[in-house]
């Protein structure tokens, strides 16, 4: 009978990072994985550490890898359409029609709005930085709050690309990119029936998707009668109207208030690639969310740190127009 392993899932990888990051690859990461983590873990560090950090390659990097997914967007709005990379195909324009027909009359035939469209990988990454102290003596805390931060940077890189990515530079545009916008009003119910109004996609399939504090707003608002009717709904999710409420970290929000969109997820294609950690002990980084602008230059070895640079290939496309619709200033 084989052990049950009770190592929480994809912690093997973080160890490998770990050990990478404190210089210990192949038969030198043996002796430091036997005495920290124990027989077991040595044999799957040691492997690991002497492959690429690639989750197509490595088992250990997939068991890491499919949570982070699993926690985005991409793996939450379920009816996503999935499609290779570099390989034409045709986007749905307009819908085809049914209709019926006597015995023995001619069927009409409704031609579909096609227009030729391919994804291209683009790259969407996240940085990590932590002390070499922390790893060197942290032991399981500091491995769990690598591997929180970790998939924490990852999935939050991952959504907010998907829901307001400004696209140039190697990103593509969000799906929000070219839907229709329309600005809430102060009135909920009236903002949320223009939503669905402009909605072109399939109700009984769509998803609200809204930051957490949004959503705890939205769960807060009374109407005249005192009562609250968005109740269902949260900071975990929920449903709105009756269709389910999707809640991401990445969903866009500032002092004007929040994004609430409506989404087809059959109207977007979308294709992802393997996911690359490279680990970068000797790096400068300039510490700002817009790297382009005057920035304070950090050190890693100065500082006895270690940065991680995390990328993942993947690119979308919105290509039924009305599939996606925005709510935006909402600050009920």
């Amino acid at each position: 009978m084989n052990p049950v392993s009770t190592t929480p899932r994809g912690r093997a990888f973080v160890r490998t990072l770990v050990c990478r990051a404190l210089g210990h690859v192949g038969p030198d990461a043996r002796g430091f994985a036997l005495d920290r983590w124990g027989s077991a873990a040595a044999e799957v560090v040691t492997k690991s550490t002497v492959t690429a950090l690639l989750a197509q390659h490595d088992p250990e990097a997939q068991e890491f890898f499919a949570p982070v997914l699993e926690r985005s967007l991409l793996g939450r709005l379920s009816g996503l359409r999935r499609v290779p990379f570099n390989v034409r195909m045709l986007s749905m324009q307009g819908g085809t029609r049914g209709y019926w027909t006597s015995p023995g009359a001619p069927r009409p035939i409704s031609k579909p709005a096609m227009a030729g469209a391919w994804l291209q990988p683009s790259n969407v990454g996240a940085l990590i930085v932590a002390t070499s102290e922390a790893l060197r003596e942290g032991g399981p805390v500091a491995e769990a709050g690598l591997h929180r931060d970790l998939e924490r940077a990852l999935t939050d890189a991952i959504d907010g690309a998907f829901l307001s990515g400004a696209g140039g530079a190697g990103q593509p545009p969000s799906i929000a990119h070219g839907a229709v916008t329309i600005t809430a009003t102060g009135d909920p119910a009236a903002d949320l029936a223009a939503l669905v109004d402009a909605f072109q996609g399939d109700l009984s399939a769509a998803y609200f998707v809204c930051d957490p504090t949004t959503a705890t707003r939205l769960a807060l608002v009374r109407d005249a009668g005192g009562q609250y009717p968005f109740a269902d709904c949260g900071p975990r999710g929920g449903t709105l109207l009756g269709i389910p409420l999707l809640t991401s970290r990445g969903s866009p929000i500032d002092s004007n208030g929040g994004q609430v969109m409506l989404i087809d997820p059959s109207a977007i294609a979308f294709d992802s690639g393997a996911l690359r950690i490279d680990p970068a002990p000797e790096a400068t980084l300039m510490m700002s969310d817009t790297p382009t602008s005057p920035v304070e230059l950090v050190s890693m070895f100065q500082t006895d740190s270690i940065a991680w640079r995390a990328g993942l290939d993947a690119n979308w496309e919105v290509q039924l127009p009305g599939g996606v619709v925005c709510l935006t200033g909402v600050q009920y």
